[in-house]
């Protein structure tokens, strides 16, 4: 049986690889012109911007606003970033950008006022 802690560390690990992931992606897709690279670079965005989101939610002992506004917020630029995709509106691009930057900016917050 899996003990919680090993799989946090886990997710965690998947979570890093994911980022990395993206990043590497969204290189190779820019650098050398590959379509396809970049749009698994987006769905990966997306999937980061939700798993981030859930962990942060699912993982707090007593969630506040903060806590669920910054969850609510990377889950909602994942959904965005997906709805991007499927429909090509340019609308759910830039709403998936501020959800994500409002997500992190609220942990960021969320860090430094915690005691």
């Amino acid at each position: 049986m899996v003990k919680l802690e090993e799989s946090s560390q886990s997710v965690y690990r998947a979570i890093v690889i994911g980022v990395g992931l993206y990043f590497a992606l969204l290189i190779l897709g820019q650098a050398l012109g590959v379509p396809l690279a970049i749009l698994a670079a987006q769905v990966v965005f997306g999937l980061i911007a939700i798993t981030i989101g859930s962990l942060l939610y699912t993982q707090s002992a007593n969630p506040t606003a903060t806590i669920a506004g910054a969850s609510g917020a990377l889950i909602g630029g994942g959904l965005a970033q997906f709805l991007w995709l499927a429909t090509g509106e340019q609308v759910f691009n830039l709403l998936a950008s501020i959800l994500v930057f409002l997500g992190i900016g609220l942990y960021i917050y969320l860090v430094w006022t915690s005691p």
